[in-house]
């Protein structure tokens, strides 16, 4: 029997090839396929050509190989049969005519006709090293036969995450993921993945690592894993085995081989907060071998940008660029947004200069310049309050008012910013107040549409609208509390 099984040259010892073999005694041997001898063979200089579609064959459900038989003597007519004798050296093929097995393994091949043959790999996932299969064709009434040969099996791992050196908080970096074949490390696995449609899958998230190199999860992560640019719903990966995103790969001029999205954006990564971080990238992959891979980046450190540097325009900038970057579900994307926006709210207390009024103030209007949701928004902003300590703020809108002022509980009237603590553009009234200290609000409708409303402090956000009319009114906006509920 060990003539049936040689070991693959250069590919382990015989003995442990053997050894593999035995312990699959349930897998289909090699299959010789007689196609029926019909008269009219005998021919002077025949010549046969077998060519395998694919020169790597990827272990995976519903991929398989494609042997094309041709066969060419001179004297034979167009449409004249003949017997060939297909073998699979390997013993660990299977081989197939038209798509499906040969009940009596007796098939014809037609001159003229380019046969197909399928091959199906019935072995275990190679991972060590591939499998080189080698299929025999002969016609033994011509005295020709043809051998050819094809590596089955590759085995895809992630080799490096490059991170930028300089890495701003708040300001998305590109990052690179690069994936081998150990398997076959110079062939251009990306073409051939792609013409198969396997698409390797990746799932990233931000990690700190402890003095005994312990990965933590950032307490950000939930907040920050879009780490895509585009603005189109992404979701959340964050958690392990919560999504993976296809991809493919790109093969670049240095031979390295580049991991992107199907849309061939590259990841993006974007701590919120300055501190040291590791990127942990899990690759899945529906090309065999094993399933899971995962690789942890050298560390980094993500320095305090614009956000902390306490310039009133740096976090203005930094804010708007931080929503587009990460998208429209930037702060709920991993629900709860309790975790990192009061340590946000906190360092910006820190640095808010000239004053928290002003910092706030300013913040705040960037994010209303933002094409999201001012209801989404005070979700956001609720719980940063928690961390910018003593403060709330009150947004209103424009579009149905006609007149507006806002004025202290003793009266005096607040003023437009630079000089005050009012925050005005085309679409809204943006107002910081101290906790505690009540102030009053005067409106006037203009019938032009309806006004709406959000007080919102560290505890939650109070929501009120007011009907399109021609109306006076004079609101006590108490900075205290969240309004009682209405009674119904």
């Amino acid at each position: 029997m060990t003539g049936m099984f040689p070991s693959p040259k250069g590919r382990g010892t015989g003995t442990a090839w053997r050894s593999m073999i035995t312990r699959k005694k349930t897998l289909i041997a090699a299959i010789p396929i007689i196609l029926a001898l019909v008269q009219g063979c005998a021919a002077a200089s025949p010549a046969l050509s077998v060519r395998p579609k694919l020169q790597i064959m990827p272990v995976v459900s519903g991929v398989t190989q494609e042997i094309e038989v041709e066969l060419s003597a001179p004297g034979l007519r167009d449409g004249d049969v003949c017997e060939l004798s297909v073998t699979a050296e390997s013993g660990l093929g299977v081989l197939l005519t038209d798509d499906s097995p040969s009940s009596s393994e007796i098939a014809s091949y037609r001159i003229g006709e380019p046969q197909r043959i399928v091959y199906r790999w019935a072995g275990p996932s190679p991972v060590g090293f591939p499998i080189t299969e080698t299929i025999a064709v002969s016609a033994p009434s011509l005295g020709v036969s043809s051998r050819v040969s094809f590596d089955v099996g590759i085995n895809l791992n992630i080799t490096a995450i490059r991170v930028p050196d300089d890495v701003e908080a708040g300001t998305p970096a590109q990052i690179d993921i690069e994936i081998a074949d150990s398997l076959h490390p110079d062939a251009d696995i990306g073409s051939i993945l792609s013409d198969l449609g396997i698409t390797p899958e990746i799932m990233l998230s931000l990690a700190t690592q402890t003095e005994s190199g312990d990965l933590k999860q950032a307490a950000d992560s939930r907040i920050i894993a879009k780490f895509f640019e585009d603005t189109r719903a992404v979701n959340d990966m964050t958690y392990p085995g919560s999504s993976f995103t296809p991809g493919r790969l790109l093969r670049y001029q240095d031979g390295s081989v580049i991991w992107e999205s199907a849309d061939g954006t590259r990841p993006r990564v974007s701590p919120i907060l300055p501190g040291k971080y590791v990127v942990v990238a899990t690759l899945r992959s529906n090309s065999g071998g094993i399933g899971l891979k995962e690789m942890v980046s050298p560390q980094f450190e993500a320095v305090g940008g614009p956000v902390f540097s306490g310039d009133a325009q740096g976090v203005a900038a930094s804010t708007i660029g931080i929503l587009r970057a990460l998208g429209h579900e930037y702060s709920w994307a991993g629900g709860d947004p309790s975790g990192v926006m009061p340590q946000l709210g906190a360092a910006m207390r820190r640095f808010a200069l000239p004053t928290p009024v002003q910092t706030l103030g300013r913040y705040v209007q960037a994010l209303t310049s933002s094409e999201l949701e001012i209801g989404d928004l005070a979700g956001f902003i609720s719980p940063f309050l928690r961390g910018f300590e003593g403060y709330g703020v009150l947004i209103a809108t424009k579009g149905g008012v006609k007149a507006w002022e806002a004025a202290a509980s003793d009266g005096t009237l607040y003023k437009n910013a630079p000089q005050g603590r009012v925050y005005e553009d085309e679409r809204y009234v943006v107002i910081p107040f101290e906790l505690g200290k009540n102030f009053t609000l005067s409106l006037s409708g203009s019938g032009s549409g309806a006004v709406s409303l959000w007080k919102i402090v560290p505890e939650g956000v109070n929501f009120k609208e007011y009907e399109a009319g021609n109306w006076e009114m004079e609101i006590t906006v108490d900075g205290g509390v969240l309004f009682p509920k209405a009674e119904e």
